[in-house]
């Protein structure tokens, strides 16, 4: 067969401002009988066709919504956060971004992931960097404002929380993989303390050593949660 050439103005919708009349899902469901179908019913069906093909079209795969049943390892949807989501189980009415039980991101990019302190892709979502006497914040945590206290010690202003699932602190580490500092971090009311210390070593294992500022050049990665607005959103 030979190669089928894409038509032209698929962005053109079939009587767009044209009069139409939509049947009832009932009416949907057992099509045209014995019956003359009205210009306006033609309108109708030959739009909702074209508007589906358009919307095909503009993103190259269909939005999720919550009507349609998604099957398990075979359906894929964008979700209202611009990722693609492949279904890992089926069902309606399933948010991809909130579900990590029923979907998983199917791509990565530069809009989902991030490069972290040590050079590594990792799965975004709201991301600080935070460095010794500023952060840089992605599109997605600008809400987040910062504080330095003293040496080694940093407040972040934000409603959010460190991410529940998936990777959610990443700090700097030198050639060998030893870290460069330790970190603790409290939740308070209205953001996070992060307090940064030299690591020390007992029996092997890494314990926080003297108070010291995260060193020039590097950053601890942070990764924070969606507000509830932004998910229903």
């Amino acid at each position: 067969m030979a190669e089928i050439n894409k038509p032209d103005n698929l962005s053109y919708i079939w009587a767009d401002t044209g009069e139409k009349r939509q049947p009832s899902n009932a009416k949907i469901q057992t099509g045209w009988v014995a019956e003359i179908p009205t210009f306006q019913d033609f309108n109708w069906l030959d739009g909702r066709q074209d508007q589906a093909i358009a919307h095909i079209n503009q993103h190259g795969i269909a939005m999720w919504d919550a009507q349609t049943e998604y099957q398990a390892n075979k359906s894929y949807v964008m979700a209202s956060d611009g990722s693609i989501y492949e279904a890992i189980q089926t069902s309606i009415n399933v948010e991809p971004t909130a579900n990590p039980a029923h979907w998983r991101v199917a791509f990565w990019g530069s809009r989902n992931t991030t490069v972290d302190t040590n050079g590594f892709i990792k799965e975004a979502s709201p991301i600080v960097r935070l460095f010794s006497d500023h952060i840089k914040a992605n599109d997605e945590a600008q809400d987040v404002k910062f504080y330095r206290v003293s040496e080694g010690y940093y407040k972040l202003e934000t409603q959010r929380d460190l991410a529940s699932s998936g990777w959610a602190v990443e700090v700097p580490k030198d050639f060998n993989g030893n870290i460069l500092v330790y970190i603790e971090i409290e939740k308070i009311e209205d953001g996070f303390l992060v307090s940064t210390f030299k690591p020390s070593y007992k029996n092997g294992k890494a314990v926080a050593g003297s108070v010291s500022d995260i060193p020039d050049g590097r950053w601890v990665d942070l990764r924070l949660s969606y507000l509830e607005s932004e998910i229903q959103g």
